[in-house]
């Protein structure tokens, strides 16, 4: 791990493996910083590979248990990103794993007030999953402005509408006044078994579920 020199940011530089959908699996570096990590490295037959993920897009950091999170039979930290497809990541030395997950964690749960965040959590009626998918992908019925981010997961049971901005709470309590919300919601009764709820602290949209929307 390399040290940093006096006034210069601080960085961690490790030597991994990863996989990206847009490169594949590459053999190179994870160096990560205080705003961001940097993935570089040689891709089969691509030449020099390097990818900056903001910590803005990381939605959370985690180790994979699934057989197909696996790197040449290695475990991974499997890195979520907001509007795009995980990362997988395994380090050169099982021993670094669990350093590099924790540092990836913290990277991602860097949030500003700017995006304080509410989760509404909708449950769905049994069969109704992909009327659900048709609905979310016209958009949301009212116009974002007020909102820094929104996403929509999509769960075996429930539909998460997560908004996040400087002051979200607000934002929401006027969304759901609008009439043009009020009209949308008729065409959600067939869908939905109970009314929504705020998530409690703690509560990650993205844990089972698909994101099916993200905007910006």
């Amino acid at each position: 791990m390399a040290t940093t020199p006096p006034g210069e940011a601080r960085s961690s530089r490790y030597p991994v493996v990863f996989r990206t959908e847009e490169d594949g699996q590459v053999a190179g570096a994870l160096v990560i910083t205080d705003h961001d990590i940097v993935l570089s490295g040689r891709g089969r037959g691509k030449g020099s590979i390097e990818r900056t993920i903001p910590c803005a897009d990381i939605e959370r950091a985690r180790i994979g248990h699934e057989p197909g999170e696996r790197l040449n039979g290695h475990a991974t930290v499997v890195l979520d990103r907001r509007g795009g497809t995980p990362v997988l990541i395994a380090p050169y030395g099982v021993q670094l794993l669990h350093e590099i997950h924790e540092l990836l964690a913290a990277l991602g749960s860097h949030r500003s007030p700017a995006a304080a965040r509410v989760d509404l959590v909708v449950p769905l009626k049994p069969g109704s999953r992909e009327r659900a998918r048709e609905l979310v992908a016209d958009g949301p019925p009212f116009e974002l402005s007020g909102f820094a981010e929104h996403q929509v997961y999509l769960g075996a049971d429930d539909v998460v509408f997560s908004f996040a901005g400087p002051e979200v709470e607000r934002a929401v309590q006027q969304a759901m006044t609008r009439p043009e919300v009020w009209r949308a919601g008729i065409a959600w009764r067939r869908c939905i078994a109970g009314r929504p709820e705020a998530a409690p602290p703690g509560f990650d949209p993205a844990d089972g579920r698909e994101l099916i929307f993200s905007w910006p």
